[in-house]
């Protein structure tokens, strides 16, 4: 049987009852037709879940016993930032969907030269980033909330980073196999807009340690990379 997940940014403590209220109420009322004594996992993306159960409905709200704390952990053990070049609204959206569900650990939007959005649009997109987040994590079984930063110029998110293994996307580029065995820690992954880097942001990127590394002859569409570039360092060097 399967039992919905819902994510709510809030405490959430064994033994009390809670309300959830709109937008996830709509969901569980009017699309899987939840009704009073159904089962509900909650997680609020700081750790853990939590078993629960549904007491009463009405229309646009549902009262909800805790039951049980789970601390179970899904992440992956390799923290991986994902910077990405914007994309319009359901192709970032879209990206931001599997690269959730890939275990990333924290997404940042990058402006670059090739970049398909406006100001504009960004500004107006990432409320819609952020919910693509929470419904990624409820469906894939996340306990930490992935981190969504706004967007911000490349060489802005680039001087931020953590230290550890920088790899940028860029087709033509020896395979990941180049860079040895040693397992890293911590990991950034850049992937450019759908017209690629320009010459002068990859020479950046190669001067602030990234290396360059592809994925055999194929060009990938900016919103597949994510996922299939993820799942390969996923499969590398932590989900396996």
């Amino acid at each position: 049987m399967h039992i919905p997940r819902v994510y709510l940014d809030q405490e959430l403590n064994c033994a009390t009852h809670i309300k959830i209220g709109e937008p996830q109420a709509h969901h569980l009322l009017n699309v899987l037709r939840i009704k009073a004594s159904d089962p509900l996992i909650l997680f609020n993306g700081r750790g853990g879940e939590y078993q629960a159960k549904v007491t009463e409905r009405s229309r646009q709200l549902l009262l909800v016993e805790i039951l049980e704390f789970n601390p179970v952990n899904r992440e992956s053990s390799l923290k991986i930032h994902l910077l990405m070049s914007l994309l319009k609204r359901d192709k970032m959206n879209q990206a931001v969907t599997r690269a959730v569900e890939l275990g990333v650990s924290e997404i940042t939007p990058v402006r670059t030269d090739n970049a398909s959005i406006s100001i504009k649009q960004e500004k107006s997109s990432y409320a819609s980033l952020q919910q693509a987040v929470q419904s990624a994590a409820e469906q894939c079984g996340c306990t930490q909330l992935p981190i969504l930063q706004p967007g911000q110029l490349l060489a802005e998110a680039v001087a931020g980073l953590q230290p550890g293994l920088k790899l940028v996307a860029e087709a033509g580029q020896p395979r990941l196999s180049s860079y040895g065995h040693s397992k890293p820690r911590t990991l950034t992954l850049l992937i450019g807009p759908e017209g690629g880097l320009s010459q002068q942001e990859l020479a950046f990127l190669i001067r602030r340690d990234f290396h360059p590394f592809g994925f055999g002859a194929r060009t990938l569409r900016a919103e597949t990379a994510p996922a299939a570039l993820l799942a390969l360092l996923q499969q590398r060097w932590a989900d396996h």
